[in-house]
């Protein structure tokens, strides 16, 4: 084909668009780039050759040069809707979700039955926090095309988003049966399937995946937190290895295997510690400002913004322990803003939007934009409660969008080993002093406990003993199996052989797969303990949950990942835990706990004092019923469940790191010309 061509040879010119087209199908987008630009030399404002070449700049990631492409292809003919709706695809790129909502409407406007529109409608729709019209949009186009794959699998994440993993399983066979090799849709359906419990059928879809895309570094991620959730941590380890190997940026698989390791009974504090520098040198440093000056007024005594990010404002752990303390902040002194990533939001969200003096849903928004929000808010305080894992925000953090910036509850195990987090909250009991060489941060020691629980009021009344009914002792776990390893599983079968006729009740929502409870039948059997001794139960509400600590007498906590909320719900509903802390923030909750409710003779530190404490009540009924009887209201009283007194320890916490930086930080940055 000649290099020139003239708008004169109008079937010259159709033939090369065909050509260019032909190549773009096909994948070869720098032969069909080459002709686009041909097609311009010669005709400039070809409104074709401007959107097709624009669309070659979406697929590259040059979203910036998409937009201006497809805005001058339609400025030369404004009725095309395909190039509204590519320009919408183009500012979703750019993560403007709100410009792109407005060109796909626009598309349909011009087109009411373009389904493509409409698909690409619900993704930016989702994108800004509106499940239900996104729903809406994905249903129209599946209506207007039933066999659009794309589709049909954009519709199963709307449904897994609220909740509807059965709905969403449906969705996503359907575009699977439409396009068979279809790896996203795999994917999508190895995760509602993980949602729904059937964690060897999501592995399956996860390998599914990896026989058709091999470098899919999502897929490698979400096996791995299949694996996890089986129990199979080094397999887990594995997986996560793959995904930061097929893709060295993924920083949310890098921070799934760092919290994966925690759970790992070989995983020292050194090794961790290692681990968490590399993802910050990784994944943190590059975005640090090469320069930092907050404009925040330097003032000691004036009213702090305190901001807190998370995707867990909800029954979560960081709503029942920490939603309490916040709503009793003196809002006189405190000014809280919200930026919240939920998805399925519930009564407690309800709660911490109630609470905030300023809500913003950041679902769907990239980093740098929530950092610029903070950063607009003029944000003093800054509090991560995500931690490493699903839902990390801490690439917000890594851009210092705040002067002071802190870590406390929401998935804290342990230092998130980055140069930008200038505080981590905690406590004598899980931070101790000579540990502070395993933080990055300065610890920030509460006098009491690092966290308030508050008990939900649902919770059933206390009920007595069950053993002296029942002429049985009958121990419980409730927390996720990933916490029950093999010396885990060991020791607790030592137990049961040593407590004649004793029984272990297992929960945990792992449980609804029949298969994870035949794996963990089989390892308690290695230990020669009969399945009829165990009750593995799988998820139930909230509130029968609890009610199953009334067939408990003692409940066992797991290492070296300790239980959390687990072990403050056994609590209140009168179980006493046995607890052996290990090494690091993790393995020590359940500590922490026992200390603030003058529980510390059950708190050991071998397994054979482990055993023993165990042992001791179970010979002695009479002294368990009398701590049974007594515990809540012990529970009551203790600092644990003390909210006035927290939320005071925690104010005099963040005024004193306020007044650090007024004093240090503050004075530097007016000297700057920055104040």
């Amino acid at each position: 084909m000649s290099d020139k061509i003239t708008i004169t040879n109008r079937k010259a010119f159709t033939a090369a668009i065909d050509e260019a087209v032909a190549h773009h199908s096909a994948g070869r987008l720098q032969e069909a780039e080459a002709i686009y630009r041909r097609l311009l030399a010669a005709e400039p404002n070809n409104p074709d050759a401007l959107n097709l070449l624009g669309v070659i700049a979406h697929q590259g990631g040059k979203n910036e040069l998409a937009v201006e492409l497809i805005k001058k292809a339609i400025t030369a003919s404004s009725s095309s809707p395909g190039y509204h709706n590519n320009l919408g695809m183009a500012h979703q790129g750019l993560g403007e979700f709100d410009l792109a909502v407005a060109a796909h409407r626009r598309a349909l406007e011009l087109k009411p039955g373009f389904a493509a529109a409409h698909n690409n409608l619900g993704i930016a729709l989702g994108e800004q926090g509106k499940p239900d019209d996104a729903l809406a949009a994905y249903r129209r186009a599946v209506e207007l095309k039933p066999d659009y794959a794309e589709a049909h699998n954009n519709l199963g994440n709307a449904l897994n988003d609220q909740g509807k993993p059965d709905q969403a399983v449906a969705a996503y066979r359907r575009a699977l049966e439409l396009k068979h090799d279809y790896a996203e849709a795999h994917n999508n359906l190895g995760n509602a399937l993980r949602d729904q419990g059937k964690l060897d059928d999501a592995v399956v879809a996860y390998h599914k995946v990896l026989e058709v895309s091999p470098g899919f570094a999502e897929a490698h991620n979400n096996l791995g937190n299949a694996l996890k959730d089986q129990g199979k941590l080094d397999d887990a380890v594995v997986a996560y290895g793959k995904a930061v190997e097929v893709n060295p940026g993924f920083a949310e698989a890098h921070s799934n295997l760092l919290y994966c390791l925690h759970f790992h009974p070989s995983s020292d504090r050194e090794l961790i510690f290692a681990m968490h520098r590399k993802w910050n040198a990784q994944h943190a440093e590059r975005l640090a400002p090469k320069a930092i000056f907050h404009t925040n007024r330097p003032i000691v005594e004036r009213r702090i913004r305190l901001g807190l990010v998370s995707y867990n404002f909800r029954r979560h752990p960081v709503g029942y322990l920490a939603l309490s303390s916040l709503e009793a902040l003196d809002r006189n002194a405190y000014e809280l803003y919200c930026y919240a990533d939920v998805v399925q939001s519930d009564d407690i969200t309800e709660r911490f939007r109630a609470a905030a003096h300023t809500w913003r849903t950041i679902n769907g928004w990239r980093d740098e934009h929530v950092a610029a929000s903070i950063r607009d808010d003029c944000i003093d305080i800054l509090v991560d409660m995500s931690g490493h894992g699903a839902g990390s925000r801490l690439l917000v953090f890594a851009r210092k969008p705040a002067p002071v910036q802190v870590k406390w509850v929401g998935c804290q195990v342990n230092t998130t080993g980055m140069d930008a987090m200038d505080y981590f909250i905690s406590d004598s009991v899980e931070s101790p002093p000579e540990d502070e060489q395993w933080y990055t941060e300065e610890i920030v020691r509460l006098p009491d406990g690092y966290a308030c629980y508050e008990p939900p009021n649902y919770a059933p009344a206390v009920s007595q003993l069950p053993a002296v009914s029942r002429s049985h002792i009958t121990f419980g776990c409730f927390n996720n199996t990933t916490k029950i390893n093999r010396g885990v599983i060991a020791l607790w079968s030592r137990l049961l052989d040593r407590v004649a006729g004793s029984r272990l009740v297992l929960k945990a929502t792992q449980f609804n797969d029949a298969a994870v409870r035949a794996h963990y039948q089989a390892m308690f059997a290695e230990h020669g303990i009969a399945p009829s001794r165990l009750d593995l139960l799988g998820h139930s509400p909230h509130a029968e949950l609890l009610a199953h600590y009334n067939d408990i007498d003692i409940a066992l906590d797991p290492f070296p990942f300790s239980g959390c909320l687990t072990t403050c719900e056994a609590l209140w509903m009168g179980v006493p835990v046995v607890t052996m802390p290990g090494q690091i923030f993790a393995h020590r909750h359940s500590a922490s706990f026992l200390r603030e409710v003058g529980l510390t003779d059950w708190v050991v530190d071998t397994p054979d004092q482990y055993l023993r404490i165990a042992e001791r009540y179970c010979s002695d009924l009479d002294s368990l019923a009398g701590l049974r009887a007594d515990l809540r209201q012990q529970v009551g009283q203790s600092p644990l469940c003390d909210v006035p007194r927290f939320a005071r320890n925690l104010e005099i916490a963040f005024r004193r790191m306020w007044r650090k930086w007024c004093e240090t930080r503050g004075k530097a940055d007016t000297l700057n010309g920055a104040a």
